[in-house]
């Protein structure tokens, strides 16, 4: 890092404008022995913008964050974000401190076999010097947040709405391209309809080499790694990872460049665990809600993994530290999702959407989970609330089990399945410390499975019921028409539980 200061023969005043021009470059120096020098390829450039932009003013960010670090140097003792209720930080994107909301314009050139992609409708293309030149420019004024990506390649085409679908992709790399452009076509169906219009003519996924391994969204323009998406050639069974990643991150058109979050803590929230429950009502759209235990599954493991290995104690979800992504994605996601399972998808869209509405482009002050949860508050019907405090407001997690399950034949042919539960709720402070706390009308749902398809890994349950339960051991019973295999406590997996392995035995 570069720092230069630079002083003006007389201040700007309010309101008034100055011109900046500068140099940039990028450049390999040497054979390191580590973080090699990959952004800029023969075939499959990717350079974001941070690289080659100034940044202007004083960064917080920047500063040594290790607590050991801190310690040599004899710096005091350093919060990972600013306060939620920091009025001073909240004038301040996450995403970049210098800017808010401005107009761009990218006149690039590159190989002359090879397009360059940034943000924005392509306006112009021409050739000159050997070279090809593109012009890109955003049609509304975005956050000043944004990459260049230059390769050799092929290109699928479609339309939705009036809107320029484009996948940019290596030509040997097409297994997987149609997959990608029906999550395009899902995303924008369901996110226009619950969240509000996409606000571009355009939507692109562009590979770029497994140099990262990562799908990142800018406005309208969505980079997607080989390594995460295009090479991958799925089988019948196997989870539909690249749907699901592409309608997350179509899911941030919305939020994280509408809904442009502050820099304090819990804020990342508002970006990666909205796109991750919205990518998972995607998936329940396509593959239908007796599916969604395994992408809920997945996420569960992920977020309890993660969850292992913080090296301070966990903050609720409206406060989380911005840099546990397992907490952003993964446990965002399954709570959203659990409180659209709890109260039904017509309460929780009516109070996102209000706070999309009030805040949507809102800068200086940016937003917070505050003014989310209270949307959600107004909403959620009394019996229910317990839930925002547990999952939201606080870190909660469950220790159930199947202490024991039989099964009955019965005269009328049907089976009679009895078994005997077992339920724990334990809350966390912000020390670590854990409270078990009681179980009070608890929605819970039961069911009972066939054997796991072969071919397709899916367990779609015989009967699930929902039950309301008080207490900590209990007897259940449910009764099938067909012969089931396993009972399973919660076969969905919407409560945070530290152990699914003991949730489903085998009658």
């Amino acid at each position: 890092m570069q720092l230069s200061i630079y002083q003006l023969d007389e201040p700007l005043k309010p309101s008034e404008e100055c011109r900046l021009t500068f140099d940039s470059s990028y450049t390999k120096k040497g054979f390191p022995m580590m973080n090699f020098f990959d952004s800029v390829a023969e075939n499959g450039t990717f350079v974001s913008l941070d690289v080659l932009l100034v940044s202007i003013g004083y960064d917080p960010s920047v500063e040594i964050r290790d607590p050991f670090k801190r310690k040599k140097y004899e710096l005091p003792e350093k919060f990972q974000d600013p306060a939620i209720d920091d009025k001073e930080a909240q004038k301040f994107s996450l995403f970049r401190r210098d800017s808010d909301l401005v107009d761009m314009k990218f006149q690039l050139s590159t190989s002359s076999d090879q397009t360059i992609i940034a943000p924005g409708k392509l306006m112009k293309n021409w050739k000159a010097d050997n070279r090809n030149y593109f012009l890109y420019q955003p049609e509304v004024k975005t956050d000043l947040f944004a990459n260049i990506v230059s390769a050799r390649y092929e290109v699928l085409r479609d339309k939705w709405n009036g809107v320029d679908l484009e996948i940019y992709y290596h030509k040997p790399h097409s297994y997987n391209i149609d997959r990608m452009m029906e999550s395009m076509k899902d995303s924008l169906s369901l996110f226009t309809k619950e969240i509000g219009p996409y606000p571009h003519s355009f939507l692109r996924v562009l590979e770029f080499p497994r140099y990262g391994s990562f799908a990142q969204s800018f406005p309208g323009t969505i980079p997607y790694s080989e390594s995460m998406g295009f090479i991958q050639k799925m089988k019948e069974g196997d989870l539909d990872f690249i749907y699901f990643v592409t309608a997350h991150e179509i899911a941030h058109q919305w939020w994280g460049h509408q809904i442009l979050p502050a820099t304090v803590e819990g804020s990342n929230a508002l970006s990666e665990s909205l796109a991750e429950y919205y990518a998972l009502l995607v998936v329940e759209k396509k593959y239908g809600k007796e599916n969604i235990g395994r992408f809920t599954k997945y996420d569960m493991d992920e977020y309890l993994k993660s969850r292992s290995g913080l090296s301070e104690p966990e903050k609720p979800w409206f406060r989380t530290n911005n840099r546990y992504a397992g907490n952003l994605y993964q446990k965002g996601g399954i709570i959203l999702y659990g409180l659209h399972w709890l109260v039904g998808n017509e309460l929780i869209s009516k109070g996102i959407r209000s706070f999309f509405e009030q805040y949507k482009d809102k800068t200086n002050p940016y937003p917070t989970t505050l003014p989310l949860l209270a949307e959600l508050q107004k909403v959620i019907p009394a019996e229910n609330s317990y839930y925002l405090e547990d999952a939201f407001k606080n870190v909660t997690v469950f220790d159930n089990k199947v202490l024991s399950a039989n099964m009955e034949t019965q005269a009328d042919g049907t089976y009679l399945v009895t078994a005997k539960i077992e339920l724990k709720k334990f809350r966390y402070d912000l020390k670590g410390e854990q409270t078990e706390i009681s179980i009070q009308n608890e929605t819970i749902e039961i069911g009972v499975l066939p054997e796991t398809d072969d071919k397709t890994n899916v367990e779609i349950p015989l009967v699930v019921e929902r039950k309301v339960f008080s207490g900590n051991t209990i007897e259940v019973k449910l009764r099938s028409k067909q012969k089931p295999i396993y009972f399973s406590l919660d076969p969905f997996h919407i409560l945070i539980d530290r152990d699914l392995q003991n949730n489903k035995v085998k009658l």
